[in-house]
């Protein structure tokens, strides 16, 4: 979803946190042997925790990793506004894991949503028009306030919710890369989300002239529209491009550089 009409404050709203602390290197280990009691049997349980006692030795490897991990923690910091800088050790280490995984997308990183099916009865178009309005609206709460307004009074750390909305994870050989689409460089006037149907791709302004979002009913005119449609027998079918979301991540990205030399975009060779 692109727009040009909101200004993201993920830079400039954030309240002052404290450092991401590093749990005691008993307390993890506990946690660790509680996470597997209900998965082994009683001898295997016991094993592990023979594991787990010579690890936290002193002379073991437990104590060396806990000092190297405090570290690295004091060495990778990143600013959360011009006058204050926190240090958050897991990030840089949680998308190093997230973007160079070479599993397909669909079904093991996707995230989705679920909702009770109380309008089934109104149709698939009624259904997804509600949805894409809520989340249409949630994405400008998220782009006005920076993630600010959602955090409640104790307040913690709202950056990541940037990834939520404009922004896309490109395919790369060994690692994929995170790219957000601001509004004055795509030229776009107006907030949008975009439908696959038939192995095509629907574009579906969701905004009025002021900026607001669209009602359900006129959503759900728009989507009943795509969801009626059919392809004339002298029309090309749908590429299906978006299937290779689901190959291995190498694959695709092999596929996705190919592409890039082959197709002109009409507002970016990133998208």
């Amino acid at each position: 979803m692109l727009s040009q009409t909101h200004k993201s404050k993920f830079k400039s709203e954030h309240k002052p946190l404290v450092q991401l602390p590093i749990p005691p290197l008993n307390q993890t280990v506990q946690r660790y042997l509680e996470s597997l009691r209900p998965l082994l049997s009683h001898s295997e349980y016991q094993a592990s925790s023979k594991a787990v006692t010579e690890f936290i030795d002193p002379n073991g490897l437990g104590p060396m990793l806990q000092s190297r991990l405090h570290r690295y923690s004091h060495s990778h910091s990143f600013t959360i506004t011009p006058h204050h800088q926190q240090t958050n050790w897991l990030s840089p280490l949680w998308d190093a894991e997230y973007l160079q995984s070479r599993a397909p997308l669909i079904p093991n990183t996707s995230f989705f949503g679920s909702h009770k099916n109380d309008f089934s009865h109104l149709g698939p178009n009624f259904l997804a028009a509600v949805v894409a309005k809520a989340v249409m609206e949630f994405r400008r709460i998220v782009l006005e306030s920076g993630g600010e307004s959602l955090l409640g009074e104790e307040g913690w750390c709202g950056e990541r919710y940037k990834f939520l909305f404009d922004s896309c994870r490109v395919p790369g050989v060994g690692g994929d890369e995170f790219v957000r689409f601001d509004g004055e460089e795509w030229e776009m006037e107006e907030g949008y989300f975009v439908v696959l149907r038939k192995g095509r791709f629907w574009r579906i302004g969701s905004e009025d002239l002021d900026g607001k979002v669209l009602g359900v009913d006129r959503l759900e005119e728009m989507l009943r529209v795509i969801y009626e449609w059919e392809q004339d027998e002298e029309e090309e079918e749908g590429v299906g491009i978006g299937v290779l979301t689901s190959e291995d991540r190498d694959f695709w990205a092999r596929v996705h550089i190919i592409r890039l030399r082959t197709i002109t975009f009409p507002f970016s060779n990133k998208n």
